[in-house]
């Protein structure tokens, strides 16, 4: 976290409400580099929906106020965050950290030279001095997937999850989940009296599409008429 960043923030950014509220909590991840908060974190930190967090990101970037460096933060591949450089800068009276009362015309962050575009001023963003070498780096988390886990929920055999949703992904493109899901469940009734030995694979079902198969009725267990309602 960087006190400096907060403070300029807090003292000198012209954004108001949710746009200022934003800014602080990029503020509060700023280092050396920038800062990279998901989304997520934003949102959480200002009770917003993730939608309106991104429409607040694009006015403070039109504003002047934030850099952002699309895809460039922490992450990999779609779950790869924003890189963000706070571009608020001290006026000419200000008297500097901590206090930043526009009495002295002395300022740390005065004698940046103003870069000529929005790329050069990537650059010259505000110099904070960070109370951490890094700035806070967030466990990556992959999002669940409600789908995926109705699917793995209704699927009679539990074996090697992260392949199955592999699988998933590449299933969910050639049927519809409505579809699939009807397919598992009834899947999973003629598989009732089944050793689960000879069961498939969650992928390896997925992977065959065997939910086009035709199905056998269920085995009959010591002469009784099997429930054959989806589960």
């Amino acid at each position: 976290m960087s006190v400096e960043a907060l403070t300029v923030v807090l003292n000198h950014s012209k954004a108001k409400g949710t746009e200022k509220l934003v800014l602080i909590g990029i503020a509060n991840h700023h280092g050396e580099q920038g800062a990279w908060p998901s989304v997520a974190t934003l949102a959480r930190y200002s009770n917003m929906s993730d939608r309106r967090v991104q429409q607040v990101l694009k006015t403070l970037e039109e504003s002047g106020e934030l850099f952002i460096d699309t895809g460039k933060g922490a992450g990999v591949g779609k779950y790869k965050t924003n890189l963000y450089k706070i571009l608020v800068t001290c006026p000419k009276d200000c008297s500097g950290f901590p206090q930043h009362s526009q009495t002295k015309p002395a300022s740390p962050l005065e004698s940046q030279t103003k870069p000529a575009s929005l790329q050069d001023e990537a650059r010259f963003a505000l110099e904070v001095k960070p109370a951490t070498y890094k700035p806070i780096e967030e466990p990556l988390k992959e999002p669940l997937n409600p789908q995926f886990e109705k699917f793995w929920e209704q699927y009679p055999k539990k074996k090697e999850k992260q392949e199955a949703k592999k699988a998933f992904q590449r299933a969910i493109k050639k049927v519809e989940f409505d579809d699939l899901l009807l397919a598992v469940r009834s899947y999973a009734v003629s598989v009732r009296n089944t050793e689960l030995r000879y069961i498939k694979y969650p992928a390896t079902w997925l992977n065959k599409e065997s939910w086009h198969d035709e199905l056998e009725a269920p085995k009959q267990q010591g002469g009784g008429i099997w429930d054959q309602n989806p589960i």
